[in-house]
């Protein structure tokens, strides 16, 4: 009863008709809605109470069957959300920002400041990202600022009230130095739980660029993944899709920026002492060649441990 309970508490944290989330790009998780007073004119005393539902039902440990965005679990244990985090947010800004980290800026002049534009009720409005923003060109002396400032304002700035109002009463019931001890992957799942994922569900609902189902690196990547303990392929599942959520229906439901978007492996001829790199928007991780069984098993434990933990450049 206390499960079930739970349960339909979360269904109704999400639902569209009170305005509070909104789905992500890929449609698996949620996201504060930053026009949630809209919405709702009670919308903060609304966010506080859905941050002591989730509170109880981690105290209680029982398991909800919501995902939140990245972002939003890295807010609860404390860490500032990165450029990687943004995927889900606002991908085609992700995207842009990425390019920009390889970018030039003495070779090739953007016409940015540290301003951007936002909607507001309809009309368009320019906000500085620093205290006279609008005065500072962006340049190769400024740009890691420039990427993080316009991380936190996707992020945090514009659902600031929103966040603090549901981490208040998710507090008030798990205190902010115990949520600090977990990781925001680790925070997911002792939310949410762990997931029960069906290895050879995955596989037949995978598509592959590069590589075929008997290329070597395939075969020893499925090798690797059916020997992974549950909490290990609850990572892969996170760093592939930037959830754990196995889709209802199993893996030929995945969600993913376009619509039902399949699991797939693109073969990368890079480096093969480079991690492999996830695209979240479209569940893809872009695998090496690598030259043996052994350095692919290596590669993917290191990439699904902590190589999701965002860029080192922001």
């Amino acid at each position: 009863l206390t499960r079930e309970w739970f349960q339909l508490l979360g269904d109704e944290i999400v639902n569209p008709n009170y305005g509070l989330f909104i789905n992500s790009s890929e449609g698996m998780t949620f996201q504060p809605n930053p026009s949630s007073a809209v919405c709702n004119a009670e919308h903060l005393a609304f966010f506080r109470f859905a941050g002591r539902v989730v509170g109880l039902a981690v105290r209680h440990e029982v398991s909800m069957d919501v995902h939140f965005t990245r972002s939003l679990y890295r807010h609860l244990v404390g860490v500032e959300p990165g450029l990687v985090d943004l995927q889900s947010i606002d991908p085609d800004m992700f995207k842009s920002l990425e390019q920009m980290i390889h970018m030039d800026l003495d070779e090739i002049d953007l016409g940015l400041d540290f301003t951007m534009t936002q909607e507001r009720l309809g009309v368009m409005e320019t906000v500085e990202l620093i205290p006279g923003g609008k005065d500072v060109l962006v340049d190769n002396t400024n740009k890691k600022e420039y990427i993080r400032k316009r991380c936190e304002f996707a992020m945090t700035t514009t659902i600031r009230t929103q966040l603090v109002a549901f981490m208040t009463g998710f507090y008030e019931i798990i205190p902010r130095r115990l949520a600090s001890v977990f990781t925001e992957h680790e925070m997911e799942l002792v939310i949410s739980g762990m997931p029960d994922i069906d290895v050879e569900d995955l596989r037949v609902n995978t598509e592959y660029q590069g590589y075929n189902p008997s290329s070597p690196q395939i075969r020893w990547f499925w090798e690797v993944v059916a020997g992974m303990s549950k909490q290990d392929k609850a990572n892969l599942l996170q760093f592939a899709t930037g959830a754990s959520k196995v889709p209802p229906g199993g893996f030929s439901n995945l969600e993913g920026l376009s619509g039902k978007t399949k699991f797939g492996i693109t073969r990368v001829d890079t480096d093969p002492t480079m991690l492999p790199v996830a695209h979240t928007c479209f569940n893809r991780i872009d695998l090496p060649a690598y030259p043996s069984a052994e350095v692919l098993r290596e590669k993917v434990m290191v990439a699904i441990t902590y190589g999701a933990k965002g860029f080192s450049l922001v």
